[in-house]
């Protein structure tokens, strides 16, 4: 029996006449325009939109779940969906009260201890007095100009800690419009889909959207299931290494470490540079300052590039590229809940485009290299 011959890959003729055919320059324009409608739309909408995203991710990687206790367990749709969002939120709730006290107190006190900081970090110390000497001089200038007499109204920056509260209303507000539509997605099952289909007129059109569908979900939900696995060992390995260095609070910079790492490339560097300030200001020596980032960025490393192209190569490869662009245009878009969302949605994407053969070139080019097994 002869082997079947792998399916050619998209030619960039065919991204050429996809991109290409049909363009004019009005209708170029209109496109331009929609474009920018829509990212207006997707950053004045953040309120309204973002709920939706996150309940549409959590509902993909929470499915599987509830339909696992309907089949092997005969529970209810409704029932289950409710049995697993409440094991979500306890599980959330309990991490949360682990690590807000902490944070909370270590926030209040990094203005106090930012003098310590600046003075142990001597290397930098003159670049800072030449800067702060060339603002003093630009506000004696600017002062000289409006004149001796006028007043000068300083207006005291707020806390760290008073930001973090301002922003504790909407941050619930949405937690809660999530949470609700979150449990009707899991509640409803395929119904949305099925929905979807007889909309469709096409008996190929039906198959193919059932495809992405079911693509998606299993795909996504693989993905995410696998990096939180990973994340997980990453933050347990940090926070032991934070509590065997004699770091306080080790459980806050553990649980920092497993979610800044679901942000590809930035929240490691934000990991390992948070935890050298920390450790900056924990610890009398310098060198053994060092011992936690050098850990750190060692167990990053080993999990960058081992870990997780081995393991997640298999169910996904991304383009890298595409990968640090679409982080730069979510957390731009939605700020950090952006960044966090930016992967599972290229992988939608790429997904998607795979499925439709006129945008395989699209999908082609945004995949990655696949891990030969």
């Amino acid at each position: 029996m002869s082997a079947e011959k792998p399916p050619d890959p998209p030619r960039l003729s065919s991204l050429r006449d996809l991109l290409v055919r049909g363009v004019g320059v009005r209708s170029f324009s209109l496109t331009v325009l929609m474009l920018l409608a829509v990212i207006y739309t997707l950053h004045f909408a953040k309120p309204v939109i973002l709920p939706i995203v996150l309940a549409l991710l959590l509902s993909l990687l929470l499915s599987p779940l509830v339909r696992l206790l309907g089949q092997k367990l005969q529970v209810p749709m409704a029932v289950g969906a409710a049995m697993v969002l409440l094991a979500l939120l306890t599980t959330l709730g309990v991490g949360a009260a682990l690590v807000v006290e902490p944070a909370a107190a270590w926030i209040q006190t990094v203005p106090e201890r930012l003098p310590d900081l600046k003075y142990r970090l001597t290397i930098l110390q003159r670049p800072l007095d030449k800067m702060r000497e060339a603002t003093e001089q630009v506000e004696e200038m600017t002062a000289l100009e409006k004149g001796e007499d006028e007043q000068v109204v300083k207006i005291r920056p707020d806390t760290p800690l008073s930001l973090l509260m301002s922003q504790t209303p909407s941050f619930l507000a949405n937690l809660a419009a999530m949470t609700i539509l979150l449990y009707f997605m899991l509640a409803s099952g395929d119904v949305f889909l099925r929905k979807l289909v007889r909309m469709i007129p096409s008996f190929d059109d039906k198959r193919r959207a059932v495809e992405i569908a079911r693509d998606i979900e299993d795909r996504v939900s693989r993905y995410l299931r696998t990096i939180t696995v990973i994340n997980l060992g990453l933050g347990v390995a940090v926070g032991l290494a934070s509590y065997f260095v004699g770091l306080q609070n080790y459980v806050l910079w553990g649980v920092m470490a497993f979610l800044l790492n679901f942000i590809p490339y930035l929240g490691a560097l934000v990991g390992i540079t948070a935890s050298l300030l920390v450790s900056l200001f924990s610890f009398e020596s310098t060198s053994q300052a060092f011992v936690l980032p050098a850990i750190y960025l060692a167990l990053n490393i080993m999990e960058g590039n081992f870990i997780t192209p081995i393991i997640v190569g298999r169910l996904l490869t991304l383009n890298t590229v595409m990968v640090f662009i679409f982080l730069m245009f979510w957390g731009w878009i939605w700020g950090i809940a952006g960044a966090l969302l930016a992967v599972p949605i290229l992988a939608v994407v790429k997904i998607i485009c795979d499925h439709i053969k006129p945008l395989a070139p699209i999908g082609e080019f945004v995949g990655g290299e696949n891990v030969e097994t």
